[in-house]
């Protein structure tokens, strides 16, 4: 908890100074959940803090956080192959070990399709904190990257926290005593070819024990056989604790089950594939390479 205090109050006030600056955006995944859905921020549990970007801004806030002293890192796992990098970029290291993930989409293609940083930026909304003011997304935009998010990870265990924050989600309404609009979410994750990735991480949260009543069941109602037993499986699993090695990769024909049946549209798996060939003949340079 100490831990994921100091990074989530590390990823406030660089938030807040990036603001000062002259500079908006909007805090998304564990930075807004620490702030509005958590009853401790350190219970949610972080790595890096994630800031959603307008484009034309991504230049201006790469020089100012350079100018601050941070550098451009370099993660093992973001190699030419399985590395697409359109939504988020490298991290941003400072020298006492902050680590800031830059983003132009609210997640990975195609949810932007139905939820752009815009919709996003528009709705968002200021949210106080021990370091200053941030901005945060609305309920609704908080669960829709929350999904695609988990989805994306193909729902291995470091997506549990993802799965937390959309129970806490649920089980939380706004000030205004206002329930989510499940209109709004299923529009945009229809808009966003993300309708499969969204229905079966709501089935996760209920199978794991969290009240889905105010779900319309149309949403809830999870995948069909054989993507149902792969989904009780996922969520035996997570439920038990008993992990194994979280970082033991799966092998290839697994993930790709998991993509198809659970995670994505059989046009947003082709598209994220081809892409990832496309890696090996051309390694991505990531986007802040032409920043720079």
């Amino acid at each position: 908890r100490l831990y994921n205090r100091y990074r989530i109050a590390s990823g406030w006030r660089w938030a807040v100074r990036l603001r000062e600056a002259g500079i908006e955006s909007v805090c998304i995944k564990g930075l807004a959940a620490a702030a509005t859905i958590y009853p401790e921020s350190g219970l949610r549990a972080m790595a890096d803090a994630d800031l959603l970007l307008r484009t034309r801004d991504l230049g201006p806030a790469l020089q100012f956080f350079l100018s601050q002293g941070f550098a451009v890192g370099q993660e093992p796992t973001r190699h030419s192959w399985g590395f697409i990098g359109d939504a988020s970029a490298e991290p941003l290291i400072s020298p006492e070990g902050s680590n800031i993930d830059l983003h132009r989409h609210p997640d990975a293609w195609p949810l932007h399709k139905g939820l752009s940083t815009e919709a996003v930026m528009a709705a968002s909304r200021n949210c106080s904190t021990m370091e200053g003011e941030i901005r945060v997304p609305c309920r609704e935009h908080q669960l829709l990257i929350a999904a695609s998010n988990a989805a994306r990870d193909l729902f291995d265990p470091p997506s549990l926290k993802l799965l937390i924050d959309g129970a806490f989600i649920l089980m939380r309404q706004d000030g205004a005593g206002t329930a989510l609009d499940w209109q709004e979410v299923e529009r945009r994750a229809a808009a966003g070819d993300s309708l499969r990735g969204l229905r079966s991480y709501l089935s996760l949260i209920g199978m794991l024990g969290f009240d889905l009543s105010d779900v319309p069941a149309r949403l809830r109602s999870g995948p069909s056989d054989p993507g149902a037993w792969l989904l009780r499986s996922i969520a035996a699993e997570l439920g038990s604790g008993r992990f194994g090695d979280p970082e033991q990769d799966h092998v290839l024909g697994h993930k790709l089950l998991r993509e198809v049946l659970l995670s994505a549209s059989l046009r947003t798996v082709l598209w994220r594939n081809i892409a990832r060939l496309s890696g090996l003949a051309r390694p991505n340079r990531g986007m802040l390479a032409d920043l720079q």
